[in-house]
């Protein structure tokens, strides 16, 4: 499943159309996995004027399409450290929230 998330994380990143319901039969997981590709592509693409740059490290300028092809091929695994993190601190947010 990681390996799905990271394609649809270097697809957002980038511009590309992506469903996410492809992937997710349920309707709740799919709102939380498309939250977090929200959230994770704010950190992943730096955009300025119209120059599109890797925002991890900072490489480019990319088209959309090469921007995708560099995050997939360049940094697939820092995307997959970058979604387990995400998720273990979404997890105990919500974990704290429930015992307080």
């Amino acid at each position: 499943m990681l390996p799905r998330i990271v394609e649809l994380v270097a697809r957002a990143a980038a511009g590309l159309k992506y469903d996410v319901r492809e992937y997710v039969a349920s309707e709740s997981i799919a709102a939380i996995l498309t939250s977090l590709i929200d959230e994770l592509t704010k950190t992943i693409v730096e955009e300025d004027e119209g120059v599109i740059r890797c925002g991890l490290c900072g490489r480019g300028p990319f088209t959309r399409k090469g921007l995708y092809l560099h995050l997939k091929r360049v940094h697939a695994r820092q995307i997959e450290e970058l979604v387990l993190s995400e998720l273990e601190h979404r997890v105990w947010v919500m974990k704290n929230k429930l015992n307080s």
